[in-house]
């Protein structure tokens, strides 16, 4: 399992500034991690790891990560389709 902590990459790429900030101040809680599959039209079957954050707050709100293993063909298959919908 990766290390998690200060400078943790979500997908090979730094978290976005609301995440980091939520994170530093310690408003995430359980966590939980593994794989999917995912049926895409236009694009077949893609393999995502995962990761959810459950968040502060009497809300029960919980964060769901979805992210390709970076230079996998799901990666590829990802990037095609976001280039495409731009």
């Amino acid at each position: 399992m990766p290390r998690r902590g200060r400078g943790r990459r979500v997908g090979g790429r730094r978290p976005p500034g609301w995440l980091r900030a939520l994170w530093d101040a310690h408003g995430v809680y359980d966590r939980a991690a593994g794989q999917k599959r995912l049926a895409v039209e236009g694009v077949g079957v893609l393999s995502l790891d995962y990761e959810t954050f459950a968040l502060a707050g009497p809300e029960g709100h919980v964060l769901y990560v979805y992210f390709p293993r970076p230079g996998s063909e799901d990666d590829t298959a990802l990037r095609l389709l976001a280039a495409s919908r731009r």
